[in-house]
């Protein structure tokens, strides 16, 4: 490795360039053409030949294809493709493996998918911080699944995002997840099992205490809980694509209520087979047993299937139903609780018509119409009413949902192949 090192830094030497290295070769600095680099030294170097006459991202014509459209006045932009990565993402339902294994490339994967370039734009001003993310045309030959991973899946859900529950402080719709092998849920598979790598540990956990026990929470713990049916629901096998993904359609998520008693969240996915998701419930119950986790048939008005089942990390019972909403559209869902339920299938109003959605509408602007909207306080005080604001997963945040007021998403086409995906900050006074 010495012998390496002092090879590649005569190398550069040669080439005029001052450069320094760890010891270790893992961190790289030079000052290339009045600009600092840091990186990797494969990274470094890179930089530097491209400086000197080797072909750059300028001629690219994914890159140059989503610079045309990027927005004015951004503070700065983050190119990737995916197609060209080292080390791609696992496939949901496969072992989490290792954060140093996963990282940046994972959570790009999840973003935009596997087959199309992505550039985010960070827009700032006085109120508030935007983020435009371009999803481009697969490159040419590009070949698989082309799902355009959570960006397409979010850009495309205001339709679900309509239906859900008008008093959530959280939600947020989805397009097709039973499209494209299930690309959109996968990708909210991927981006949990990715919060789930930034660890937690009880020693920060809350308590929830009821009548006759109190339960310890953890964010870790949570989104494990959480994690255990999409792990069954998107696994990536011929029997899971059967049994979930072939009858799925639009799907939402929501969370509502002020306090941890008036708790109510779910997850609701349109049916294109109301046979096939009745069966799935069965199915579902299953594999979470099979999983460790306790799933016994429950009976609730307006629903065709149901059953209650008890993970490992969620404080209260996760049902899990089948049934028709008032416009008799089948829906499968996964709620926090008997009450989550009813109200994902017979909510007293929807969000199409809360003011949330229609300040989520103007914050977002160019006639975008929402799929995402987080009212920030509402989650933090949540948070700190059972102590897991404490929690190492979420502490390093706080300051920062403080300084948040609002978060709006929505998305839309802009010609040629390019989806867009803008999410709004609102930031406090």
């Amino acid at each position: 490795r010495l012998a390496a090192m002092v090879e590649l830094v005569a190398d550069l030497m040669a080439r005029g360039v001052a450069y320094q290295a760890s010891s270790g070769g893992d961190a790289s600095f030079a000052v290339v053409d009045r600009f600092v680099v840091l990186g990797t030294e494969s990274g470094v170097r890179a930089v530097i030949e491209t400086t000197q006459g080797s072909a750059s991202l300028k001629s690219d014509p994914g890159y140059t294809h989503l610079q045309s459209v990027a927005p004015a006045g951004a503070l700065a932009h983050v190119y990737a493709n995916p197609a060209t990565l080292p080390t791609p993402h696992a496939s949901a339902g496969e072992g989490k493996g290792t954060s140093s294994s996963r990282g940046l490339p994972e959570l790009l994967s999840v973003l935009g998918g596997t087959t199309r370039p992505l550039n985010v734009s960070l827009v700032p001003s006085k109120s508030s911080l935007a983020l435009d993310a371009d999803l481009g045309p697969p490159a040419t030959g590009a070949t698989g699944a082309q799902t355009g991973g959570l960006v397409a899946a979010a850009a495309a859900g205001n339709r679900a995002l309509g239906e859900l529950p008008g008093e959530s402080w959280l939600a947020a719709g989805l397009g097709n997840v039973g499209g494209a092998l299930g690309g959109g849920l996968e990708g909210l598979h991927g981006l949990l099992s990715l919060a789930s790598t930034l660890g937690g540990s009880a020693a920060g956990a809350g308590a929830l205490s009821s009548s006759s026990s109190q339960v310890t929470l953890s964010v870790s713990g949570l989104i494990d809980g959480l994690l255990t049916p999409l792990n069954a629901l998107s696994a990536n096998t011929a029997q899971a694509k059967h049994d979930f993904l072939s009858w799925m359609g639009e799907a939402g998520v929501f969370a509502s209520g002020t306090s941890v008693l008036e708790l109510k969240a779910g997850v609701v996915i349109d049916s294109k087979n109301p046979a096939a998701s009745r069966a799935a419930v069965g199915k579902l119950a299953s594999a979470l047993r099979a999983s460790g986790g306790e799933a016994t048939p429950a009976s609730i008005p307006g629903t065709d299937a149901a059953v209650e089942a008890k993970l490992t990390g969620l404080p209260v019972t996760l049902v899990i139903a089948d049934g028709r909403d008032a416009n008799g559209q089948t829906k499968f869902v996964m709620g926090l609780g008997v009450a989550s339920i009813q109200d994902a299938l017979s909510p007293s109003s929807t969000m199409s018509g809360a003011s949330p959605y229609s300040a989520a509408q103007s914050a977002l602007g160019e006639g975008i119409q929402p799929s995402i909207t987080v009212d920030f306080s509402t989650l933090l005080s949540l948070l700190e009413g059972v102590g897991l604001s404490e929690d190492p997963t979420v502490s390093k945040f706080v300051p920062y949902l403080r300084a948040s007021t609002t978060l709006a998403g929505g998305g839309k086409s802009l010609g040629g192949g390019i989806e867009r995906l803008r999410l709004v900050l609102g930031l406090q006074p």
